[in-house]
Protein backbone atom coordinates (compact mmCIF):
# COMPACT_ATOMS: atom_id res chain seq x y z
CA UNK A 1 0.00 0.00 0.00
CA UNK A 2 0.90 3.22 -0.63
CA UNK A 3 1.04 6.23 1.10
CA UNK A 4 -0.34 9.53 0.44
CA UNK A 5 1.74 12.09 0.70
CA UNK A 6 1.72 14.76 3.26
CA UNK A 7 -0.11 17.86 1.83
CA UNK A 8 0.10 21.05 3.49
CA UNK A 9 -2.45 24.32 2.83
CA UNK A 10 -0.92 27.66 2.38
CA UNK A 11 -2.37 30.48 4.38
CA UNK A 12 -2.11 34.03 2.52
CA UNK A 13 -2.50 36.22 5.33
CA UNK A 14 -2.02 39.67 5.07
CA UNK A 15 -1.00 41.52 8.07
CA UNK A 16 -1.97 45.46 8.11
CA UNK A 17 1.70 47.31 8.29
CA UNK A 18 1.77 50.27 10.62
CA UNK A 19 1.97 52.41 7.96
CA UNK A 20 -0.35 51.36 5.67
CA UNK A 21 -2.83 54.13 4.34
CA UNK A 22 -6.89 53.15 5.59
CA UNK A 23 -9.27 52.60 2.91
CA UNK A 24 -12.17 55.30 2.62
CA UNK A 25 -14.60 54.41 4.66
CA UNK A 26 -18.00 53.18 2.86
CA UNK A 27 -21.48 54.66 2.68
CA UNK A 28 -22.32 58.15 3.91
CA UNK A 29 -19.84 60.64 6.25
CA UNK A 30 -22.32 61.96 9.08
CA UNK A 31 -19.97 63.37 11.48
CA UNK A 32 -16.86 65.58 11.33
CA UNK A 33 -14.00 66.42 12.94
CA UNK A 34 -12.97 70.09 13.28
CA UNK A 35 -9.73 71.66 14.74
CA UNK A 36 -7.43 74.94 14.49
CA UNK A 37 -3.77 74.54 14.70
CA UNK A 38 -1.05 77.20 13.35
CA UNK A 39 1.89 76.62 11.99
CA UNK A 40 5.33 78.63 11.07
CA UNK A 41 4.89 79.33 7.35
CA UNK A 42 3.98 81.63 4.90
CA UNK A 43 0.53 80.79 3.14
CA UNK A 44 2.51 80.10 -0.83
CA UNK A 45 4.87 77.55 1.87
CA UNK A 46 1.66 76.05 3.67
CA UNK A 47 0.29 75.38 -0.19
CA UNK A 48 3.12 73.94 -1.64
CA UNK A 49 3.26 71.62 1.67
CA UNK A 50 -0.71 71.09 1.98
CA UNK A 51 -0.57 66.90 0.31
CA UNK A 52 1.86 66.68 3.00
CA UNK A 53 0.48 68.14 5.51
CA UNK A 54 -3.09 66.26 4.37
CA UNK A 55 -1.12 63.16 5.07
CA UNK A 56 0.52 63.97 8.62
CA UNK A 57 -2.80 64.80 9.73
CA UNK A 58 -4.33 61.87 8.15
CA UNK A 59 -1.92 59.66 9.78
CA UNK A 60 -2.32 61.10 13.08
CA UNK A 61 -5.83 60.56 12.48
CA UNK A 62 -5.50 56.86 11.24
CA UNK A 63 -8.15 57.94 8.16
CA UNK A 64 -7.54 58.01 4.35
CA UNK A 65 -6.32 61.41 3.05
CA UNK A 66 -9.61 62.22 1.25
CA UNK A 67 -11.17 62.36 4.92
CA UNK A 68 -9.13 65.40 5.30
CA UNK A 69 -9.73 69.12 3.65
CA UNK A 70 -7.87 72.21 5.51
CA UNK A 71 -8.01 76.15 4.20
CA UNK A 72 -5.29 78.51 5.51
CA UNK A 73 -5.23 82.03 5.94
CA UNK A 74 -2.33 84.21 6.80
CA UNK A 75 -2.01 85.38 10.67
CA UNK A 76 -2.51 89.18 10.73
CA UNK A 77 0.93 90.90 10.30
CA UNK A 78 0.40 93.16 13.27
CA UNK A 79 0.21 90.59 15.70
CA UNK A 80 3.55 88.20 14.06
CA UNK A 81 6.91 88.72 13.56
CA UNK A 82 7.35 85.40 11.61
CA UNK A 83 5.55 83.83 8.93
CA UNK A 84 2.33 81.85 10.36
CA UNK A 85 -0.56 80.48 9.18
CA UNK A 86 -3.80 79.74 11.02
CA UNK A 87 -5.22 76.52 9.61
CA UNK A 88 -8.83 75.43 9.86
CA UNK A 89 -8.72 71.58 9.63
CA UNK A 90 -11.77 68.81 8.95
CA UNK A 91 -11.94 65.45 9.32
CA UNK A 92 -15.08 63.31 7.73
CA UNK A 93 -16.07 60.47 9.30
CA UNK A 94 -18.54 57.65 8.84
CA UNK A 95 -19.76 58.10 12.78
CA UNK A 96 -19.78 59.42 15.76
CA UNK A 97 -17.73 56.93 17.47
CA UNK A 98 -15.53 57.41 14.56
CA UNK A 99 -15.22 61.26 14.97
CA UNK A 100 -14.72 60.52 18.34
CA UNK A 101 -12.14 58.11 17.90
CA UNK A 102 -10.63 60.45 15.92
CA UNK A 103 -11.07 63.49 18.13
CA UNK A 104 -8.71 61.04 20.75
CA UNK A 105 -6.13 60.54 18.01
CA UNK A 106 -5.68 64.06 16.46
CA UNK A 107 -3.22 65.16 20.09
CA UNK A 108 -0.51 68.05 19.74
CA UNK A 109 2.03 65.47 20.30
CA UNK A 110 0.84 63.24 17.38
CA UNK A 111 0.58 65.68 14.97
CA UNK A 112 4.07 66.63 15.51
CA UNK A 113 5.19 63.61 15.17
CA UNK A 114 3.25 62.91 11.80
CA UNK A 115 4.51 66.06 10.55
CA UNK A 116 8.28 65.55 11.73
CA UNK A 117 8.18 62.61 9.77
CA UNK A 118 7.21 64.23 6.86
CA UNK A 119 9.37 66.45 7.13
CA UNK A 120 7.77 69.86 8.18
CA UNK A 121 7.84 71.92 11.46
CA UNK A 122 5.71 71.47 14.32
CA UNK A 123 2.80 73.33 14.99
CA UNK A 124 2.78 76.63 16.66
CA UNK A 125 -0.52 76.35 18.04
CA UNK A 126 -2.97 73.45 18.65
CA UNK A 127 -6.58 73.84 19.77
CA UNK A 128 -8.56 71.06 20.86
CA UNK A 129 -10.63 69.17 18.39
CA UNK A 130 -14.49 69.31 18.06
CA UNK A 131 -17.04 66.56 16.95
CA UNK A 132 -19.63 68.01 14.83
CA UNK A 133 -22.66 66.57 13.42
CA UNK A 134 -22.89 67.03 8.88
CA UNK A 135 -26.18 69.08 8.60
CA UNK A 136 -27.80 67.13 5.59
CA UNK A 137 -28.46 69.70 2.77
CA UNK A 138 -30.40 66.93 1.12
CA UNK A 139 -32.83 66.52 4.00
CA UNK A 140 -36.78 67.62 3.29
CA UNK A 141 -37.75 71.28 4.56
CA UNK A 142 -39.29 70.87 8.14
CA UNK A 143 -42.96 71.56 7.99
CA UNK A 144 -43.36 74.83 9.48
CA UNK A 145 -40.66 76.02 6.66
CA UNK A 146 -42.93 74.50 4.10
CA UNK A 147 -46.17 75.20 5.72
CA UNK A 148 -44.73 79.32 5.84
CA UNK A 149 -44.01 79.25 2.05
CA UNK A 150 -47.18 78.06 1.23
CA UNK A 151 -48.90 80.60 3.14
CA UNK A 152 -46.86 83.54 1.92
CA UNK A 153 -47.50 81.98 -1.95
CA UNK A 154 -51.35 82.28 -1.34
CA UNK A 155 -51.35 85.18 0.14
CA UNK A 156 -49.11 86.86 -2.73
CA UNK A 157 -51.65 84.81 -5.49
CA UNK A 158 -54.80 86.72 -3.05
CA UNK A 159 -53.06 89.80 -3.93
CA UNK A 160 -52.79 89.24 -7.16
CA UNK A 161 -56.08 88.00 -7.95
CA UNK A 162 -57.27 91.12 -5.95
Amino acid sequence: PTTPAPTTAAVATTAASPDATPAPPAGDLTHEVQLQVSMPYSLADFEANKPKIIAAFAAAANVHESQVSMTAEEKDARRRLLAAVDVEVTIKTASKAAADTVAGALTEEALNAELADQGLQALSAFQAPAVVEIEDSSAPAPLPSLVSALAAALALLSLAAW
